[in-house]
């Protein structure tokens, strides 16, 4: 499929139906390094956001998947919308990325579970609060069932 569409997006609604069809076609996960593109650019939240939502569908994120979405969360400066859906993203991508690797994925050299207590550790909207705090309790639960004994992750 051609994938232009992405760097392309004058007609956001077009764009939005393409990358519907990706997640229909079960083809995400190939189209990684696009999707990363377009969460750091700051041009169109509708598609941020969008993609944020797909995010849960990627059945083998990358690094730079994670790192992205990392970058999403913890930038003050991006909607409190698409930072909220990060949070719920990465409750779902961290322990896919676990399971392959048996590593904790990190952020700027630190772990990413480090990344979200700091998230509730600042001053922040109460609903980010509540959504990195359901991630972070949810990535823990399926770490556990993954390496029970415990891993390392307080880099």
């Amino acid at each position: 499929m051609n994938i232009s569409f992405l760097d392309k997006h004058r007609d956001w609604v077009i764009t939005l139906d393409k990358l519907l069809e990706l997640k229909n076609a079960f083809i995400l996960d190939d189209y990684q390094q696009y999707l990363c593109r377009v969460l750091v650019q700051d041009f169109d939240w509708r598609l941020k956001e969008r993609i944020l939502e797909f995010a849960v569908d990627i059945r083998k994120p990358t690094d730079e998947l994670i790192e992205n979405i990392c970058a999403v969360i913890t930038n003050k400066n991006t909607s409190i919308n698409a930072r909220i859906l990060a949070a719920y993203a990465l409750r779902v991508v961290v322990p896919r990325k676990i399971r392959q690797t048996m590593v904790y994925p990190t952020f700027r050299g630190s772990s990413v579970l480090r990344v979200m207590k700091d998230i509730l550790k600042a001053p922040e909207v109460p609903a980010l609060h509540e959504a990195v705090t359901r991630a972070l309790k949810a990535i823990k639960d399926q770490t556990k069932r993954i390496a029970p004994g415990g891993m390392d992750h307080e880099k």
